[in-house]
This record gives C-alpha cells, sequence and structure tokens, in this order.
C-alpha cells in the first residue's frame, strides 16, 4: 500500500524585515503543522524574512541612490539569510526532530566570492536524512555555484573533448598548453576552428602554451 503524505501550506505572515523574530514564529508554525501529522511543510516565497512587496508599490522606488528605498532595502539585508548560516542550521535540526520535508522560500544574502553584497530570491529543501549534515551539504552547493562563477579557481591540464562540425565529428586534444585536432586543417595549420573555440570557452582557465625552444 502506498505511503500517504500529507503536505501542509503554511499561510501565515512572518515578523516583517525582523529575521529573529520570524524564525521564532516559523518554529511554532511548523511544530504546530507537524502535530497535525503534516510530512512536507511548505512556506511562501520569501517567507525569511518577508517579501518584499515595496518594490511594486512604493513610489521612486527605482531612483538611484534613493534614501527611503535604500534604508528599507538596509533592513532587508541586515535580516536576510545566509546559506549556510544559523538560520539554516535551526530549521536543518527541526526537520531533523520532527522527521519532516521543510520548504521554505528566504531571502538569501551572499557575503563572499562573486556576486558579494546580492540578495537572492531563494527555496531551501531539508529532508530529515539530510538535515543530519546541518547546513553542511547546503553550504557546498552554495560553495558550487559560487566556485561556477569565479573562473579563475578552474585550470584544466589535458583533456579530449568531441566536437560535432558542420561534416563530421572531430576529437580536439588539449595537453598542458598545446593543443591537437584529428581534422585535416589542424593538421597542416597547427591551429582549426574546433580548437578556438574551446580556447574561447575556456578562456582564463588553460595554461598558455608551452614556450618553443
Amino acid at each position: 500500500m502506498a505511503k500517504i503524505v500529507r503536505a501542509a501550506i503554511i499561510q501565515a505572515s512572518p515578523v516583517y524585515y525582523d529575521l529573529k523574530a520570524s524564525i521564532e514564529k516559523a518554529v511554532s508554525l511548523i511544530r504546530d503543522a507537524a502535530r497535525q501529522g503534516a510530512n512536507v511543510i511548505a512556506l511562501g516565497e520569501t517567507w525569511l524574512p518577508g517579501y518584499p512587496a515595496w518594490l511594486d508599490y512604493c513610489p521612486n522606488a527605482a531612483l538611484w541612490n534613493h534614501k527611503p528605498t535604500k534604508q528599507v532595502f538596509g533592513r532587508l539585508y541586515e535580516n536576510s539569510v545566509t546559506v549556510p548560516g544559523e538560520a539554516v542550521d535551526i530549521f536543518c535540526k527541526l526537520a531533523r526532530e520532527l522527521e519532516i520535508v521543510l520548504v521554505m522560500g528566504i531571502n538569501e544574502r551572499v557575503e563572499r566570492g562573486a556576486g558579494n553584497g546580492t540578495l537572492y530570491n531563494s527555496l531551501i529543501t531539508i529532508n530529515a536524512q539530510e538535515a543530519a549534515l546541518n547546513s553542511s551539504l547546503i553550504g557546498k552547493i552554495e560553495k558550487a555555484r559560487r566556485y561556477a562563477e569565479e573562473r579563475n579557481r578552474i585550470s584544466f591540464e589535458q583533456f579530449a573533448v568531441t566536437l560535432d562540425g558542420e561534416n563530421n565529428p572531430h576529437t580536439v586534444y588539449f595537453d598542458r598548453g598545446n593543443w591537437q585536432c584529428d581534422c585535416d586543417f589542424f593538421q597542416t595549420r597547427g591551429v582549426c576552428s574546433h580548437s578556438m573555440a574551446l580556447e574561447r570557452i575556456l578562456e582564463g582557465m588553460i595554461p598558455e602554451p608551452a614556450s618553443q625552444e
């Protein structure tokens, strides 16, 4: 017999732009939903610490250097959530304790690396098994995104790639700064559209060609 999964959608407002109070309220609401038998519990878009509805309704919100907007954004920034971080750890422990899947929208604050200072409209999903890792797994996902944006961290030393040319597929090889391709053009010129295409794609991630003595 299939297992019945009971889902709860919490339709309640946070304590607007007060992260600490909103976390306390969320914990209470989640516990109440779990007591009523919910296995999957969801809170809405950017529930922590609140949806920035003022962007749509406040006059002059899009003006450059608009002081009231900067003040409101500053409060949002200060009360947003870092991943990993204390707020995420709280909900990981709660999911593990209640044996639930928790889905929550957050304003995520990036504090280092690419995107530093940016706020993202993010969604975190935590299940009871993964919660045993606290926020470490979520942190790995965040770090992976940051690494992907910081191309200078990546360096290719050796690889082979198949590229579909206009007439035939060709294999392009790279070995410590030296390119090779099995197409006829490369054999006579030492360069071809296939190798140049990969150079463009991997710009900044491959070492310079080996010097010729």
